[in-house]
């Protein structure tokens, strides 16, 4: 379970697939293992689903049935969890891919979409205020991400008036590959108002189609996933804080992928617009 190199690839901020299940397990564990490679991590993202910030926010469980899936399709001996137990983890390891599952939660709020990452199994963030929901991840020990600050999103705008925010933010993402535009942006506010800052800067790909994933990450120094949730997330803390440029990361925007994602998305709108319940 250790990387030769001392470097692992992060994927940090992905969806990996449309809906809750994954359509085809080992072709997304595939895919992962070929532009992850062994070592790498790909952040499994539980998503707002089915209704927007202002209402009653609804979060899938896709990590939780990715981690099921994977017991299924690989048997539980090939699969090593963080934990005394899955229940009791935030974390996976699929030996035969050589690859680590990391929880994640996207939240949509007015201020903008931040992530959460290393998010407890079995467990979502409830919807609170932005700033509540700041603190208590602090709380709990989980970095936060801004993803997209300048794409569908308008994050970026309100920490330029906002900066205090900041100091609860582990990084930036300054390269989103379903943002087709807003990168440059996101990264010359990164340069801008971060100097003095111990925040650090991600590559995601954004992946919400399975060929997606790994497309775009993070290289990061190793951090030894064999510990349990607490003293990951505060390795996974200092790893991004400390990680001030992305000479070493794979940034690759996915045209194909944000028109898939667009489609899809609009699709869904527009049937609930008229009525049409969607699971």
């Amino acid at each position: 379970m250790v990387n030769v190199s001392g470097w692992q690839r992060f994927d940090l901020h992905g969806h990996g697939w449309e809906r809750e299940k994954c359509p085809n397990v080992r072709k997304a564990l595939k895919i992962a293992q070929k532009n992850l490679g062994v070592g790498g991590v790909f952040g499994l993202a539980n998503s707002q689903w089915g209704r927007t910030y202002d209402e009653k926010p609804d979060y899938d469980k896709r990590y939780e049935l990715f981690l099921e899936d994977c017991l299924r399709t690989f048997n539980s001996r090939n699969i090593e969890v963080n934990g005394p137990s899955a229940e009791k983890s935030n974390l996976f390891y699929i030996k035969s891919k050589g690859i680590y599952v990391l929880k994640t939660q996207e939240m949509e709020f007015p201020e903008g979409h931040f992530l959460f990452l290393g998010v407890s199994n079995g467990k979502n963030l409830k919807q609170r205020s932005f700033r509540e929901s700041l603190k208590e991840a602090r709380d709990l020990g989980y970095p936060v991400q801004v993803n997209h600050p300048y794409f569908m999103s308008k994050a970026g705008e309100y920490l330029e008036n906002n900066l205090d925010v900041l100091e609860y933010v582990s990084a930036i993402e300054v390269f989103n590959g379903e943002a087709v535009f807003g990168n440059l942006r996101a990264r010359a506010f990164y340069e801008f108002y971060t100097i003095d800052k111990a925040v650090g800067a991600t590559s995601s790909s954004d992946s919400h189609s399975i060929f997606e994933i790994g497309n775009s990450y993070t290289l990061l120094p190793e951090i030894d996933f064999q510990k349990n949730s607490d003293v990951i997330n505060k390795a996974l803390e200092y790893t991004l804080r400390t990680h001030r440029d992305w000479k070493g990361d794979e940034q690759n925007i996915s045209f194909r992928g944000f028109m898939r994602h667009a489609c899809y998305f609009g699709g869904r709108l527009i049937l609930s617009k008229v009525g049409v319940k969607l699971g």
